[in-house]
C-alpha cells in the first residue's frame, strides 16, 4: 500500500488503487480485475473480465472541491495543521473560507494574532463586511472567518480547520441516494458516466468517494453504512448497472456501499490487504 507521502501526493491515485484492491476481493474466483492506471483521464480506470465470459467496466469519481482540496495541498507541505504563533499568545482555534492561501496564512496569521490581542480582544468573528476595520479586513484577506483563543498556555500554536467540517447527522441514510443522484448529474462529473456508456460491457460501474464538496451528514452517513443502509434506488443513467459508495478517509477501514438494479443495497467489507 502506498504510504502517507504518496496520499498527500496523489490522494486520487491512491484511492483508485484501492477501488481495483476492493473490487478484486469482491469479484473473488469469479473473474479478474485490471487496474487500467486512470489518472490520464481516458478511462475507465478498472476492468473486470469474469469467467462466465462477461465484461465489465468502472470508474471512480472523487466529490472533491477544487479550491478546498488546493488548501489540503497546500497544507500537507508542511508537518501539521497548526501554525505556531509568538510566544505568550496562546492557544487559538481558526476558521477558514474556501479558496484561504494557506501559505500566506502561515506568514500573515501570527502578527494578525498579536493585533488582536492588543486590540483587547481574544476572539474574532468575521460575518461578511462586519465587523469593520483594519484587523477584520486582514483577517478577510487571509480567509478567516473565526479566530479565538481557547487556552493562554505555552506553546503557543493555532490549529485551523478547513470549510465544511461540521454539521447534523441525518438519521435517514437515504440522503447518500440523493447524494448519488446530485453527483451523477453535476457538470463536473457529467464525464464520468459518459466514458463508461460510450463503450460496450455487460456492466458498467461507478465508485463515488466523497470529499470536500460532499456534505457533513452525507459523509457521516457514509462512515455508518454497517449501521444503516439506503432502501431506495439511485437516479442514475440508463446503462449503470452499479453504484460504488464510500466515505473519504476512513474508507480503507470501514464497508462500502454497492447498489445493483437486481440486489439493491449491500454493505461490502474493506479488503483484507
Amino acid at each position: 500500500m502506498a504510504d502517507s507521502k504518496s496520499y498527500q501526493e496523489n490522494p486520487a491515485r491512491l484511492m483508485e488503487d484501492y477501488v481495483a484492491r476492493l473490487v478484486t476481493a469482491w469479484v473473488g474466483q469469479n473473474g479478474q480485475v485490471t487496474n487500467t492506471g486512470a489518472g490520464t483521464g481516458e478511462g475507465p480506470d478498472f476492468r473486470i473480465g469474469y469467467v462466465d465470459g462477461r465484461t465489465a467496466i468502472g470508474e471512480v469519481g472523487w466529490h472533491q472541491d477544487c479550491k478546498i482540496q488546493q488548501m489540503w495541498a497546500e497544507t500537507f507541505k508542511r508537518d501539521a495543521q497548526q501554525v505556531v504563533l509568538p510566544p505568550g499568545t496562546g492557544k487559538w482555534t481558526i476558521s477558514l473560507t474556501r479558496g484561504a492561501s494557506i501559505k500566506d496564512l502561515y506568514q500573515g496569521l501570527p502578527p494578525l494574532i498579536e493585533e488582536i490581542l492588543e486590540s483587547g480582544k481574544t476572539d474574532l468573528d468575521i460575518v461578511g463586511s462586519w465587523p469593520p476595520g483594519p484587523i477584520a479586513d486582514r483577517a478577510r484577506q487571509l480567509g478567516i472567518e473565526y479566530a479565538g483563543r481557547v487556552e493562554d498556555s505555552e506553546f503557543s500554536r493555532a490549529i485551523f480547520w478547513m470549510p465544511g467540517t461540521g454539521g447534523y447527522i441525518p438519521s435517514d441514510p437515504n440522503v447518500i441516494v440523493d447524494w448519488v443522484g446530485e453527483v451523477v448529474t453535476d457538470k463536473n462529473y457529467e464525464d464520468m458516466t459518459r466514458k463508461l456508456l460510450d463503450r460496450e460491457a455487460d456492466e458498467r460501474h461507478i465508485f463515488i468517494i466523497s470529499g470536500s464538496q460532499t456534505s457533513f451528514g452525507v459523509d457521516e452517513r457514509l462512515r455508518r453504512l454497517d449501521d444503516g443502509l439506503p432502501n431506495r434506488a439511485p437516479t442514475v443513467p440508463t446503462g449503470i448497472s452499479h453504484v460504488w459508495v464510500a466515505a473519504r478517509f476512513t474508507y480503507r477501514e470501514g464497508s462500502v456501499g454497492l447498489w445493483t438494479a437486481d440486489g439493491g443495497w449491500t454493505a461490502v467489507p474493506p479488503p483484507s490487504c
